[in-house]
């Protein structure tokens, strides 16, 4: 596994926790708290993985 994917994964395991925490916050019930935030996370994983690449792609290899 790259340092990427895992660098990617580490920030939305916590980006989980504290959206998770927000979520029940405000719904008041861990179970649509739950669904709410794993859906969104997931859809956000694959986004940031696909920036990042990108990024590196296009951004960090200019000039090479």
């Amino acid at each position: 596994m790259s340092n990427l994917l895992m660098k990617v994964i580490a920030w939305r395991l916590l980006s989980f926790l504290v959206s998770m925490i927000i979520n029940c916050i405000l719904f008041g019930d861990v179970a649509r708290s739950l669904w709410i935030t794993a859906i969104v996370m997931g859809i956000f994983t694959v986004l940031h993985y696909i920036f990042e690449v990108t990024w590196s792609k296009f951004f960090l290899n200019v000039g090479n």
